[in-house]
């Protein structure tokens, strides 16, 4: 009995999911080629063939006859995949054996999907915007769209409806799926353990079409079957063990697949264990491809044939840059690709999380391919920047455009590879938040990078620095220099930028907003609250904390927050951080009583005006004692150390210097404070 084999048609995608802001995807990463996923019935080469008849008419008696009757569908007509059946196929498949591996991934393939045909179709997601939609599947509306437009061709032909096979299976009870893709993950993972990739050629050749049908399965299994958390996880730590990962890196065009989908959900899945075990996957497949002599080996599949290459060892370092310049681009455009949509209290700690990890796998990627990667990221923001500083004040004077001028045939068109980005974003704060862990983790070859970095932050400063209503951007980024100043250990000046914003602080309104009184306007001293007691009642709005206070989750002002007494008590305490911690990482340098100079010079005449906040000029007064002290302390050490020991950046010891000391309790009490007004801010949200 032999099977029809299906022919694959090469649909043209629609990439109407895909952000305006990246434009930056190269042709080798949205190839034709992505479009071969073959997660159907997948035959394997003519050596099978003679004994493929009689197999399937045998596993088929085996696994149908023993059950007394099996049940069938009533829409589909197929039959169903009981425990029995299921429990059955993996017994079977235990004892790892060709015939009961290849019944298992039939099965497999056709469970997986008859589920994820309707997990892919989003329509009903899309067009109904009805108050009775359905939670859950809004829930992972970005992150399916995401990979739906990864996997076009597979996405396309799965939604579609096809013609029933007699061997399909459909599953009714969400456990027995549950239970049966885990365990069919767990089964191969043991049964990939005997059979190398950088074995003999039959033996690969012949174990091929198995395994490209397991993992072509297991990828959309991760794509679009989202709901179960613990199912994903369950297949992420089967596909992360060495050997798993190792056949998937010599799969030509699935590799580059399965990267985008793990980024994808490191990125954008919504619990925090998921994207830790998307990293460790893509961890793993870091370390397997920078082996060169795996990856000498190449397969691909053409017209169902498996094409075995071996490559020279300069083709092998070609393929494995080309695979981990790949990892870097797709970690990195995800993670912007994410942030864009928005941070929220909710998802303030997933983003970190996904920081951390992409962070930390630049970090064990090749120096070569990091270098030249950062590099044209960063290249990448100063053109953004430029960008933004040559449009500024054009949209308040258009100029009128002649007819045939000489500047438009002079200019340049955008390059390729660059990445339209908004300045004032979150994509933006982002990207340079994670250059900065690099750059503070890494070697002394990644340092001549600090200082195109800090340009181009100082730059994006300079930009938005006189805009009130963005005083917020300018403080993510004010705080991202002092991490860049304590991790690199280079010194940064900033106070000249912290005394702008102060400057505008002092100059805002404090002006209460209408709508939090009756049908009144009130305006009066900051400094001076009892004269804002009225017989006025109080409108309480939903959410309205959160609205005004949390700074760490917004970029820029509503108009009418501007002039809030909150927001101008929040703003200062922000500041204050800044300079605390600044004043603090530079404690420890000999230098230290001569920079601070002209810090206490203009900090007192700052607080000297009356439009200043009494709180912030109560902790000026007390951080000018503590400099003193540590002017003191710092000019006294310095005193019997020799010129080659006062060289260094962080010379003494923090236990001795006051200002570091003063430092760590401030920030202590900030943390606590601004942990105690997350979980607050987050109980307020659920009300």
């Amino acid at each position: 009995m032999k099977r029809d084999r299906k022919k694959i048609n090469k649909n043209k995608s629609e990439d109407e999911n895909e952000a305006d802001f990246i434009e930056s995807e190269s042709e080798s990463e949205l190839h034709s080629e992505d479009s071969e996923v073959e997660f159907v019935d997948e035959e394997s080469d003519s050596e099978q063939s003679q004994y493929d008849s009689e197999d399937d008419e045998t596993n088929n008696v085996d696994a149908e006859s023993e059950d007394s009757e099996p049940d069938f569908d009533e829409d589909t007509n197929l039959p169903v995949l009981t425990s029995k059946l299921s429990q059955k196929l993996l017994d079977k498949a235990s004892s790892h054996s060709y015939n009961s591996i290849k019944k298992l991934l039939s099965v497999f393939s056709s469970v997986v999907g008859s589920v994820g045909s309707n997990k892919i179709n989003l329509a009903s997601d899309t067009k109904n915007h009805k108050l009775d939609v359905d939670k859950s599947k809004m829930k992972f509306k970005y992150l399916k769209n995401e990979n739906k437009r990864i996997l076009k061709g597979t996405a396309n032909r799965f939604s579609e409806p096809s013609k029933v096979s007699k061997k399909d299976y459909v599953v009714k009870d969400w456990d027995v799926y549950k239970i049966f893709v885990s365990s069919t993950c767990d089964v191969m993972t043991e049964y990939l353990k005997d059979r190398e990739v950088t074995g003999k050629k039959e033996e690969v050749t012949s174990s091929a079409p198995l395994v490209r049908k397991f993992l072509s399965t297991s990828l959309v299994q991760l794509a679009f079957i989202l709901d179960d958390f613990e199912l994903t996880r369950s297949c992420l730590v089967s596909l992360s063990s060495t050997h798993v990962v190792k056949w998937i890196c010599v799969f030509k065009n699935l590799n580059n697949q399965f990267v985008k989908i793990v980024s994808s959900l490191m990125c954008a899945h919504p619990q925090k264990h998921t994207r830790i075990d998307c990293f460790c996957f893509l961890s793993e497949y870091l370390n397997c491809v920078k082996d060169h002599k795996l990856m000498r080996v190449q397969l691909s599949f053409k017209s169902y044939l498996v094409n075995y290459a071996k490559l020279s060892e300069s083709e092998s370092k070609s393929a494995s840059n080309t695979i981990v310049d790949l990892l870097l681009k797709r970690c990195y455009s995800s993670h912007v690709k994410s942030v864009m949509n928005g941070i929220t209290l909710k998802n303030y700690g997933l983003f970190k999380v996904s920081k951390n990890c992409i962070s930390e796998l630049y970090l064990n990627a090749p120096f070569d391919n990091l270098y030249m990667f950062s590099f044209k990221t960063i290249t990448n923001l100063a053109y953004n920047v430029r960008r933004e500083w040559n449009n500024t004040g054009k949209e308040k004077k258009p100029k009128k455009k002649e007819t045939n001028s000489k500047e438009d045939k002079t200019k340049k068109p955008l390059n390729v590879n660059t990445t339209i980005l908004s300045v004032c974003s979150w994509g933006f704060i982002e990207s340079v938040n994670i250059w900065i862990n690099v750059l503070s983790r890494s070697d002394n070859k990644m340092k001549t990078l600090i200082y195109p970095l800090v340009t181009v932050i100082n730059s994006a400063i300079k930009i938005k620095i006189s805009n009130k209503r963005q005083i917020p951007f300018v403080l993510h980024l004010l705080i991202s220099l002092n991490k860049l100043l304590d991790g690199t250990h280079k010194f940064i000046p900033i106070m000249s930028l912290l005394y702008h914003v102060l400057d505008n602080i002092k100059n805002i309104k404090q002006t209460v907003p209408s709508e939090y009184f009756k049908n009144t306007l009130v305006t009066s001293n900051i400094n001076n609250p009892n004269k804002l007691v009225k017989p006025f009642k109080l409108l309480k709005s939903k959410g309205s904390l959160e609205k005004s206070e949390d700074i760490m989750v917004k970029l820029r002002l509503s108009g009418k927050s501007v002039n809030s007494p909150q927001i101008y008590k929040v703003l200062y305490k922000y500041v204050e951080l800044i300079l605390i911690d600044h004043l603090g990482i530079l404690s420890l340098n000999p230098s230290f009583p001569e920079y601070t100079n002209c810090i206490c010079y203009h900090l007192k005449r700052y607080i000297k005006s009356p439009e200043v906040l009494n709180d912030f000029r109560n902790t000026v007064n007390s951080l000018l004692k503590v400099l003193n002290e540590t002017n003191v302390v710092v000019t006294k050490l310095r005193e019997g150390m020799d010129d080659a020991a006062l060289e260094g950046f962080n010379v003494f010891e923090p236990e001795k210097i006051p200002m570091y000391k003063y430092r760590q309790d401030f920030l202590v009490k900030f943390q606590q404070v601004n942990k105690d007004k997350f979980v607050s801010s987050l109980q307020i949200n659920d009300l």
